[in-house]
């Protein structure tokens, strides 16, 4: 019934005695005609709303009666023996009745209205539900056809139900048009049961609306579901019992042994040897009911092809059982399909096993397999290889996976025999059975694991020394790996992925390691027993002391490089990229191994759980020890002292080659999982540590651009100049020994690892620190030798300006160029080659800034001083040239200075007009090419005055 009635405009007019009186109190101020039309008006009001409420209760008495006359109908249905139930009852009838029209006396036409949307939805809810009711009733009477069906050999008579059909028959296949019979039977239950199913989908849509506002409603659901649930149940059993009657009648299983006639049973990896001594051994104390036997009314399994009959038969179970997953199972065989179907359009066979390997973890493993033809197996290894059988040693668990192994590669061309199954259900071009064999195996492991080795394992770990037992989860753990490597062909893996041993995340996803992953105390212990190892093998080559030396060199010519003076010829570190002792390469080792072990677990969180709870610990000790070393060292006399300076600069090169190593490391495609999870998660905004990560990296950027700031505020030449001298910037001001600025490869690393990022960034940052700490030691140390060089260089009234020769360094000046070369040659065997690069351009700065601010621009120079300063500055430049083919460039202020100091006075004169001339246009001197020729453009206008005004 449609109502042509604007019940919102009678909704906002609905009266009240307070709309009356204000109308009345009105008119009467008015023209009686005007009175009169303002009554009438009220009057017509009046009626329209209760038009309009007579209306809306006679709509919700007729859905009430639908909805009841519904729920009689549905109650009968619901009942399997056509009896009604108790919602169909009078007291069932109130019930749904309050729950449907609970506003059904009101005045209130908002709630009249409410009540009738509720009742509107259960109508079109109670129709879904009606015809799913119908549909399971058919699918009853489909299913009770095809108990009366039995698989019977020729001359045999149908038994008439499920529980009375006997056992099939051992020695004979049944006849064809038995078989065809039993095939029709259940493809019509099938199709019965994918109609309850889709039906039962449409209901439960269409009861969303009434969920909550009528609950029994849903109890009738509730009543329907569990009769679906019950046919498909049996259905089900039907079909796997008949299946596993027909394998056995096939002389399925084989025997766990291998057989003298199995050609791949000699091509087995590992001790194949001991694993079948093992498995004789077991087979003879195990007793009569040992599971490697094979039943007495069993033949040797020859493969399901030598009898035709036999395999026309399990043909049609394997289709029947599989038609009946794709019904249960519809939205995970629709993904399937939809990722072979890109697989096809990029190119790919999708008939091909190996074609989306994605796919193999898209629907769950194919009930004919999981159900039927592996449980045989599954309960022979598991009473075979229980701890408590010789078999069944935890300390060698290779001889699980080796002997699923081995009834993989033996079985899976008979299995394969199978595949017709699959095809006559639709499936061919999906599934394929030599596939789904070995999926299932690989579960059947995982079953082993999990209920019989890891229990004992985990008992050992409680009991006895953990060390014992942590030896052989590890040992569990690898022997795994190498299973799911090795089962990977049998599983549709392409051969890309088998020669570079990194299996895709799909096949990893059900990998046997579930067993552990999948469950957090089992997980913990793995993690324990693998931080407990690698911490005691970290240890042991930290306690050594020769793993903190440098390494030696190998060819001490060759690392020197040519045109090198003979002191440099034993510094082969600073030569070198990386020069790191051996305990970081050790460790660097263990991370790698454990990150390559890591990309083995199923899933993303198992990774990251392993990655941190093992490499963690390992990066704090590391980071404990150099630590310990450094500030020993801090606390000496000083850092670069002959006892010290070797171990200071092993620290420095170690903690530099870690933090490159891991970083790139924790970068790679081992953690691309762990990378797109954080990428999502970023996306999301929903990652803490992900948000923490990115407040790091911009604090680190602030820190970057600070000292970029200052680098470019304490610049005393143009951006060009700066950049050829290696990025190193001398400063204005008159700053002290000690103030040494550093290059962009001190700033700290932008890299933010999805796991241990902490550590890796303790590894840059002490890096940086210590860096800096030997740069400003060597700076302060030439400092505090160098006091009195300008009162020297002042008083000087002869060339030279000492009793030595000419051209030699002034004797004040010449023990702090002495001991800086020494230092820097006994820190270059220890440090790499970007650190000690660093450090002694760092050294470069303050070095300049001493020898132009405070002595150039501030002491008198006679002639003989300016030449004595001159062949100083150029004794400077020559401490470094065995680092540097161009020494000169980390020196230019200075030698510019010495230069002015030492022209002529025309050619002085000459230099402060051009100067002067630069500035008034506001050019930059380097512009000029005469002064930039002279080696003078990179100081100012101001600082040539500056020196020139020095000159006597």
């Amino acid at each position: 019934m449609q109502l042509g009635v604007d019940v919102e405009a009678y909704t906002v007019g609905f009266g009240g005695s307070s709309v009356h009186d204000a109308v009345s109190a009105a008119g009467a101020q008015q023209e009686p005609q005007q009175q009169q039309q303002q009554q009438e008006l009220q009057a017509n009001a009046v009626a329209q709303q209760q038009e309009v409420l007579s209306a809306l209760k006679l709509q919700q008495t007729q859905y009430r009666d639908y909805i009841v006359s519904s729920i009689r109908i549905t109650a009968g249905i619901d009942a399997p023996d056509g009896s009604s139930s108790s919602i169909a009852t009078a007291e069932g009838l109130a019930q749904v009745h309050a729950q449907l029209a609970p506003y059904a006396h009101a005045s209130d036409i908002p709630r009249l209205v409410e009540s009738v949307y509720l009742a509107a939805s259960a109508k079109t809810y109670l129709a879904a539900l009606k015809a799913w009711a119908e549909a399971v009733r058919e699918l009853e009477r489909r299913c009770r056809d095809f108990e009366s069906c039995g698989l019977n050999s020729q001359g045999s008579e149908a038994a008439p139900a499920l529980t009375s059909i006997p056992t099939p028959s051992l020695s004979s296949p049944p006849s064809p048009a038995s078989l065809e019979a039993y095939s029709q039977a259940a493809f019509q239950a099938i199709e019965g049961l994918g109609a309850s199913v889709y039906a039962a989908s449409v209901a439960d849509y269409y009861g969303t609306p009434v969920a909550q506002a009528a609950p029994t409603l849903h109890a009738v659901a509730a009543a329907i579901r569990g009769r679906m649930q019950e046919s498909r149940h049996a259905l089900y059993t039907r079909l796997v019992e008949d299946l596993a009657h027909a394998l056995e009648a096939a002389s399925w299983p084989p025997p766990l042994a291998p057989t003298p006639r199995s050609p791949d049973s000699a091509g087995m990896a590992g001790d194949a040897d001991a694993e079948r001594r093992a498995s004789g051994e077991a087979a003879s104390t195990a007793g009569p009911g040992d599971a490697s036997r094979p039943l007495k009314h069993h033949r040797e399994f020859t493969g399901f092809s030598s009898d035709p009959a036999r395999l026309a038969q399990l043909h049609a179970l394997i289709a029947c059982l599989g038609g009946l997953q794709q019904a249960v199972q519809p939205e995970e065989f629709q993904r399937l399909q939809s990722i072979l179907q890109q697989a096809n359009a990029s190119g790919l066979d999708s008939a091909s096993p190996g074609a989306a390997p994605q796919a193999l973890e898209e629907v769950p493993v194919l009930w004919a397999a999981s159900a039927a033809l592996v449980p045989p197996l599954q309960a022979r290894l598991q009473a075979h290889f229980a701890p408590s059988t010789a078999a069944g040693r935890l300390d060698r668990p290779e001889w699980l996976f080796q002997t699923v192994l081995r009834l993989v590669q033996e079985h899976v061309g008979h299995v394969a025999s199978l595949q017709p199954g699959l095809e006559s259900a639709g499936l061919g071009g999906r599934c394929h059975m030599a596939v789904e064999y070995a999926r299932a195996m690989r579960d059947a492991t995982k079953a082993v694991l999990r209920t019989a080795r890891l229990p004992a394992l985990q008992e050992i770990w409680e009991q006895e020394e953990e060390g014992v037992a942590g030896e052989l989860w590890r040992q569990q753990v690898r022997e795994a790996i190498e299973f799911e490597t090795k089962l990977a062909p049998f599983l549709g893996a392409p051969q890309s992925v088998l020669a570079s041993r990194a299996l895709p995340d799909p096949l990893l996803a059900a990998s046997v390691l579930r067993a552990i992953t999948d469950d957090p105390e089992y997980m913990a212990v793995w993690i324990a027993a693998e931080r407990q190892a690698e911490l005691a093998r970290l240890q042991e080559v930290m306690d050594d002391p020769k793993a903190w030396m440098p390494p030696p060199p190998e060819d001490e010519d060759q690392r020197a490089g040519p045109g090198l003076p003979p002191a440099a010829h034993s510094q082969g570190g600073w030569q070198q990229e990386f020069n790191p002792p051996r305990v970081a390469e050790a460790l660097v080792d263990i991370v790698s191994a454990l990150v390559d072990i890591s990309r083995s677990t199923p899933n993303a969180e198992a990774q990251k759980a392993l990655l941190d709870g093992v490499g963690g610990p390992l990066l704090e000790a590391m980071m404990e020890r150099l630590n310990g070393i450094l500030e020993q060292a801090a606390s000496s006399n000083s850092i670069l002292s002959e006892a010290w300076a070797s171990r200071v600069g092993a620290c420095v090169a170690a903690a530099r080659y870690l933090h490159h190593m891991l970083s790139e490391m924790l970068e790679g495609p081992a953690l691309s999982r762990l990378h797109a999870a954080a990428a999502a998660a970023k996306a999301a905004g929903t990652d803490s540590e992900a948000q923490l990560g990115m407040e790091q990296q911009q604090q680190q950027q602030q820190q970057q651009q600070q000292q970029q700031n200052l680098l470019a505020a304490s610049s005393t030449a143009d951006q060009s100049q700066v950049a050829d001298a290696s990025n190193m910037m001398v400063s204005q001001s008159k700053g002290g020994m000690g103030d040494v600025v550093v290059r962009h490869s001190f700033t700290p690393a932008l890299l933010n690892p999805p796991v241990l990022a902490a550590g890796v960034a303790s590894l840059g940052s002490l890096h940086r620190e210590w860096g800096l700490r030997i740069a400003q030691e060597l700076a302060l140390t030439f400092g505090r030798a160098a006091v009195g060089y300008k009162e020297a260089v002042e008083s000087a009234d002869s060339y030279p300006t000492h009793t030595g020769a000419a051209g030699t360094v002034t004797p004040i000046l010449e023990p702090a160029m002495a001991q800086l070369q020494a230092r820097l040659h006994a820190l270059a065997p220890s440090l790499d080659g970007p650190s000690f690069r660093d450090i002694w351009r760092a050294v470069t700065v303050p070095v300049n800034r001493f020898l132009f601010n405070y002595v150039a621009t501030e002491a008198f120079f006679s002639q003989a001083g300016a030449h004595q300063f001159a062949v100083d500055c150029a004794g400077m430049v020559a401490v470094f040239s065995p680092f540097t083919k161009r020494p000169a460039a980390h020196f230019r202020e200075m030698l510019a200075a010495a230069r002015l100091l030492t022209l002529g006075d025309q050619d002085t004169q000459e230099v402060v007009r051009k100067a002067s001339m630069q500035a008034a246009v506001g050019e930059p001197l380097w512009r000029e090419p005469w002064l930039a020729q002279l080696g003078v453009g990179c100081l100012s206008a101001q600082q040539v005055i500056a020196v020139v005004e020095r000159r006597l």
